[in-house]
């Protein structure tokens, strides 16, 4: 190879998870890097690079016997709904719906009972996606944040409103109801 062709470089996630297991990056250093990548767009966009290191078996073994349990499948459903999101705006909502169950799987590895509130919004979501109006009535019922009850019933209105999910749009009517 001469000195003009391309070279594959890792990526900045690979990087942080090779820091990671060798010392030089702590176990939270390490999420919280990863949480702000995917906070430096407001599409998020780097969770579609970020989930494959989440997933990776290593990573999940290393944070499997750490105490940083519960920021790792918190960072990863919120990686996993990231992602559903950007499939939802480009009105892929098989994909998306998928994408909010594996988010739903990764959350229910958090027992507390303070985390309930996520997985209810999850589950309040992949009802939205499968047009199930009873199921997503009972995730509103449930809800005892103000935010996912305010995002799920904007939700279901815009179901009974147009009978079909345009996830853009009733996340929108989310916005204007908190301006």
């Amino acid at each position: 190879m001469n000195s003009f062709e391309r070279t594959e470089h890792p990526s900045v996630q690979e990087v942080l998870k090779q820091r990671l297991f060798v010392g030089e990056l702590g176990p939270q250093d390490f999420l919280d890097e990863l949480f702000r990548l995917d906070q430096a767009t407001h599409t998020r966009d780097a969770a579609v690079q970020n989930l494959p290191v989440l997933k990776d078996e290593s990573v999940r073994s290393y944070f499997q016997s750490q105490e940083l349990h519960r920021p790792y499948w918190n960072l990863l459903s919120v990686t996993y709904v990231h992602i559903a999101q950007i499939m939802a705006s480009r009105k892929e909502n098989r994909r998306a719906l998928e994408y909010f169950a594996d988010a739903l799987g990764a959350a229910r590895h958090i027992t507390d009972a303070d985390y309930a509130w996520w997985q209810n919004y999850c589950e309040g979501t992949i009802a939205y996606f499968r047009q199930d109006i009873s199921s997503l009535q009972k995730a509103i019922e449930r809800a005892q944040d103000e935010s996912v009850s305010a995002i799920l019933e904007n939700l279901l209105k815009g179901l009974n409103d147009t009978g079909e999910v345009d996830y853009e749009r009733d996340m929108a009517r989310q916005r204007t109801y908190e301006q």
